[in-house]
């Protein structure tokens, strides 16, 4: 039954999965919000931890997903309050499976980077202002999206912000009975 199950999951996600990130879209914004916005005029958006330079956030108002399966840990980043980061960790080995493939169908070959330490892939891919990273790590099989907005990411040291960002999200602020609004993660 479970390889049926994995069988018809990945069949869908084949199906679905292309209409995630569209490349003209992901240059100027993510989700709707444009690169640089400033954190104030977001309204909703919870603070989860940061420093001085750098904050992470959540809304608590969406529940991003990708072909109906919900991706619960979707952080903002902000740099001196401007937008410039998002980050999806990624709980299924399948879903992580098909967005490498779309990945490499919809920007080439990326730069593939291999640590010792933490057993971790990283695949990095550029498009116009946007660095998009893909993470598997094989010592805890842990999986990561990232889409970083360079003309702002490149003023810091983003392994320095991943850290900050792992370390910084410890809650997820639901409210009880709250209506959530889905959103995909990506639309190819």
């Amino acid at each position: 039954m479970r390889k049926l199950s994995i069988s018809i999951f990945t069949m869908l996600l084949f199906w679905v999965v292309p209409q995630f990130v569209s490349p003209a879209d992901l240059q100027d914004s993510y989700s709707g919000i444009i690169w640089g916005t400033d954190i104030s005029a977001l309204k909703n958006f919870t603070k989860i931890g940061g420093n001085d330079r750098v904050s992470y956030y959540l809304n608590p108002n969406e529940l991003h997903s990708i072909n109906d399966i919900d991706v619960p840990h979707v952080v903002y980043g902000f740099y001196n309050e401007k937008f410039f980061a998002v980050f999806a960790v990624i709980d299924i080995f399948e879903v992580y499976s098909q967005l490498k493939s779309q990945l490499l169908t919809k920007f080439g070959d990326p730069q593939i980077t291999l640590t010792a330490r933490q057993e971790q892939t990283i695949y990095r891919w550029k498009y116009k202002d946007i660095k998009i990273k893909l993470k598997l790590r094989g010592t805890d099989d842990k999986m990561k999206l990232a889409f970083y907005y360079t003309p702002l990411s490149i003023k810091i040291d983003e392994n320095r912000v991943e850290e900050l960002h792992e370390k910084s999200y410890r809650f997820f602020p639901i409210k009880k009975d709250k209506k959530w609004e889905r959103i995909p993660l990506l639309e190819f």
